[in-house]
Formats: structure tokens, sequence, C-alpha cells
């Protein structure tokens, strides 16, 4: 079909969860959904943001997902939570 899959080895990188700075909320800010915390992860969502599909794997310790997977879960995802009235949203409907 065309697609093009990467694999991405998370404990392979050096990054951290949000730090809860807000950057990605400043109304100054240029663009949406773009966290300020500069590391290896910063890559892998620039590549994030343009592909049609993500498939996430991760080991399950007590109940819940590995460390590196929430990490990456609270910087992909908070950047583009809205706290405005008009909330909406950064993603535009794709026709495929």
């Amino acid at each position: 079909m065309g697609a093009e899959p990467e694999l991405i080895q998370l404990y392979d990188l050096s990054f951290s969860g949000c730090i809860s700075c807000f950057s990605c909320k400043r109304i100054s800010r240029k663009k949406d959904g773009v966290c300020a915390v500069q590391d290896d992860l910063t890559s892998v969502l620039d590549r994030v943001k343009n592909t049609d599909a993500m498939i996430i794997g991760t080991p399950v310790y007590y109940g819940a997902e590995s460390a590196s997977t929430r990490a990456l879960l609270e910087r992909l995802c908070f950047p583009y939570n809205k706290y405005a009235k008009d909330m909406r949203t950064p993603f535009p409907k794709r026709n495929f």
C-alpha cells in the first residue's frame, strides 16, 4: 500500500516527559503543538506530525505502560491540549 514504516526504540534516546513549563500554551508561541524541551525526542515529535498513522508498542509493568512510553505520550499529547472555549483541533481532517 506504499507505507514506509519506521521503528523507533525509545530506550536508545535520551529524553524526559513533560516538565510542565507551559511554553506550548503561551499566547506568544509561534506554532501550536511544539514542545519547548529540546532533546532526542524532538526529532521524533517532528516526524510524528507528518505521519498518517502511528503504532505504539510497550511492555506492561504493574498494569501500566513503561516509563519511556508514558514520557513519549506526555510530550506528544500535552502541547495539543487546548484550554480555550473555542477549542478547535489542530489536526485538520484528511481524506485518503
